[in-house]
């Protein structure tokens, strides 16, 4: 492309890709090792937000500031030894002020100290699928073989948008009070780009100038990457060609089919700990490699835990910053054993799930915050309900709000998100009132729902070159849907060959209705999972 070339004018390398679905819309010497400066600040915040999300310190936790921390060289806040400072204050130096010391203090809280993590921040950029990532320090001055990638950092960008949504407010701040001094970003883009919502840049003599950004355009949101910039005013110009740019592409079908650079994949946040997928620790090392994500020629996500899929288990939600809120995936054997059952005697009620907990007065906790965030109409007819469950041998309560329409439930969920509570759209079935005979009375109630809601339809989950990874992306994705959709369902494994000869097993999940399988794929993209609704024949 003539334009690839003017990206090299100024950069080292950069990439563009959208970061709802990971297409990469512009890539030039994506893979080119460079030293990440102040870049390693988004792995700092991330372990932070993590941190704070799994409960190990809050928001207004006292840190003190260590003489090590203290020392650190500038950018800094000249904080002194023996100072306690608030986490929040030190997450905005960090990410607004670039602040060393502010960043070394967050590091000695998570870790101990900024060596032991810098190894944490390496091992999670190999869990989130950073392959050619080695972190040195936590706020990005020099260290012997600290590297990273624009690739690299995207996954990491994309990663914080859409593991941390609640935080998003702390890179789009563009001045920050903190003690008798007010701190203006050193991103100048949130000033001149009203599209731009923050990020983070970077700079050291050996790095040069480099910028992380994240821009929104209606519907589109877009992440960009430069790395190497001679000077600061061409990161920033090289950013504004580069958001142009992938505005004008994000927008062309003819491009978005051929997709000529990929994908930029990311690691669902799963378990107890808020660890990636897969993640598997082991004694005193650090994760297994298979649990990085997988890119090239599969197009795939993260590799596939080695658990039996029927085990209930407990997948870490995006948790608000008050309390971290696992969830609960269906035990896919009671479903198939009561779908047989009953089922057509009992009707659907719809609500949202706020939260699971290992303790109840926690679920009573959740249940009261998001009652508060709701609107009046919406209180009025919710009713509070906790659920006890066992997962992993251990008593778990879902604090949830029943009541609601399927729609009313989404619209709930959108309003308690956007306080930073977390929410989950939720069914259970009930006796149906009225049916008194049972058989009967069932039919015409089936024939109803069957006329209304034809199931022709089904999802696509990937285009594979092995039996077994199709396979593996079909257990991944019924892992991801909730109950009611995965509920009557069917697997299918359709193998065609390509103009080479060569088999490609496409995965699909059968048996749904138009709404549903539009509906299931816009949670598995969410997910970072690929999707495609189709249409079958009669036959299926």
């Amino acid at each position: 492309m003539a334009w690839a070339g003017s990206a090299a004018a100024y950069t080292k390398s950069s990439i563009t890709i959208d970061a709802r679905s990971g297409l990469v819309l512009q890539s030039h010497n994506a893979d080119a090792r460079h030293p990440p400066a102040s870049l390693s600040k988004l792995m700092t915040l991330y372990l932070t937000f993590e941190a704070i999300s799994r409960g190990r310190f809050g928001w207004n936790t006292r840190v003190r500031i260590s003489r090590y921390a203290a020392t650190r060289q500038p950018s800094k806040l000249y904080l002194r030894t023996g100072q306690r400072i608030r986490v929040r204050d030190l997450v905005y130096g960090t990410a607004i002020k670039s602040a060393n010391d502010a960043a070394a203090a967050l590091a000695e809280k998570i870790a101990g100290s900024e060596r032991r993590f810098a190894r944490l921040m390496t091992q999670r950029a190999r869990q989130l699928g950073m392959r050619r990532t080695v972190f040195g320090t936590a706020s990005g001055l020099p260290a012997r073989g600290q590297r990273t990638t624009a690739r690299d950092m995207a996954i990491l960008a994309r990663s914080l948008i859409h593991h941390f949504p609640q935080y998003s407010d702390v890179f789009s701040t563009r001045f920050y009070r903190f003690g008798r001094r007010t701190f203006r970003n050193t991103n100048r883009l949130l000033r001149s780009n009203p599209r731009v919502d923050g990020m983070k840049t970077g700079y050291t003599r050996r790095a040069r100038y480099n910028l992380v950004t994240s821009a929104r355009k209606g519907d589109v949101q877009l992440i960009t990457v430069v790395l190497g910039a001679r000077t600061s005013r061409h990161r920033y110009r090289k950013t504004g060609r580069l958001l142009a740019h992938g505005w004008r592409t994000a927008r062309n079908s003819a491009h978005l089919r051929k997709t000529p650079y990929g994908y930029v994949r990311i690691a669902m946040r799963d378990g107890v700990g808020g660890k990636p997928a897969g993640t598997k620790a082991r004694r005193g090392g650090t994760a297994h490699a298979k649990a990085a994500v997988r890119t090239g020629k599969r197009k795939q996500v993260a590799a596939v835990p080695r658990r039996r899929p029927d085990k209930p288990r407990i997948d870490i939600s995006l948790a608000s910053s008050a309390v971290a809120a696992p969830r609960i995936a269906p035990d896919r054997r009671q479903v198939r054993q009561t779908a047989a059952g009953s089922n057509a005697n009992r009707r659907r009620v719809h609500g949202v799930q706020v939260g699971a907990f290992y303790r109840p007065h926690q679920a009573r906790a959740a249940i009261r915050r998001a009652m508060r965030a709701l609107p009046k109409s919406y209180r009025n007819r919710a009713s509070s309900t906790i659920v006890r469950k066992r997962a992993n041998r251990r008593s778990v309560y879902l604090a949830r709000l029943m009541g609601f329409g399927l729609r009313q439930a989404q619209r709930a969920c959108g309003t308690v998100r956007r306080r930073g509570i977390d929410c989950l759209p939720v069914s259970v079935r009930v006796a149906a009132r009225g049916v008194a005979g049972g058989a009967p009375a069932a039919k015409r109630v089936a024939g109803r729902s069957e006329k209304a809601k034809p199931r022709r339809y089904a999802i696509q989950v990937g285009a594979f070159d092995r039996y077994k990874w199709a396979r593996r992306g079909l257990e991944r994705a019924h892992k991801v849907l909730p109950e009611r959709l995965a509920e009557g369902t069917s697997n299918r494994i359709l193998a065609k060959r390509n103009r080479s000869r060569r088999p490609i097993y496409r995965a699909r999940i059968t048996g749904l209705s138009f709404s549903e399988a539009r509906e299931a794929c816009h949670i598995l993209k969410r997910r970072s999972l690929d999707c495609m609704a189709i249409r079958t024949s009669a036959s299926g």
